[in-house]
């Protein structure tokens, strides 16, 4: 009788104990939840906007030749505010991820950098671009997650909004939140 008893505490009681972890690993994630005001509190919002003004850029026909899966497009440059100053730099690489006849799905990598490059974040994302160029159209929006920094945006989250206005420029609204540290 006591080694059934025995028996059945013994195959009880990892599941009594698996029950009582998981719940409060569950119950762990109630804590990390801010209202709004204790978030606002911990991040600073940052607003950014500039032109990126493409100096060179190289194209690169991967895979099959012609317009395909792998192509890349890369191109690096200033950025420049509202008066035309110098207040940083691009690079950008791109790669097609989808095409068809008379377009692509590219994924983008961009970090953009200020100053002497102390201050930094990443852009990333897919957008919709032309056949056989890998530029994006004039006047279409795209908007783009950040992901992450440098210096004075570490840890920086957020999203820009690009969009190409001529052959070389590209405009930039950014939102960025970066934590206090």
């Amino acid at each position: 009788m006591i080694g059934n008893v025995f028996r059945a505490l013994t195959l009880a009681l990892p599941a009594f104990l698996f029950l009582s972890l998981t719940s409060s690993v569950f119950a762990e994630d109630s804590y990390s939840v801010t209202s709004p005001t204790e978030s606002s509190a911990r991040f600073s919002k940052i607003e950014l906007k500039y032109v990126g003004r493409q100096t060179d850029r190289l194209v690169i026909d991967n895979g099959p030749p012609g317009h395909s899966i792998s192509d890349t497009a890369d191109s690096y440059g200033e950025l420049l505010d509202a008066k035309k100053n110098i207040i940083g730099r691009f690079d950008v690489i791109t790669r097609a991820t989808d095409v068809w006849h008379d377009g692509e799905r590219r994924m983008l990598v961009v970090e953009y950098s200020f100053g002497e490059g102390r201050d930094a974040f990443l852009m990333m994302g897919v957008g919709h671009f032309m056949a056989n160029t890998g530029r994006a159209h004039e006047h279409r929006k795209h908007v783009f997650a950040v992901t992450g920094g440098k210096g004075r945006f570490m840890g920086a989250f957020g999203e820009c909004t690009v969009a190409r206005v001529n052959a070389v420029d590209t405009e930039s609204n950014c939102t960025l939140y970066v934590p206090r540290f």
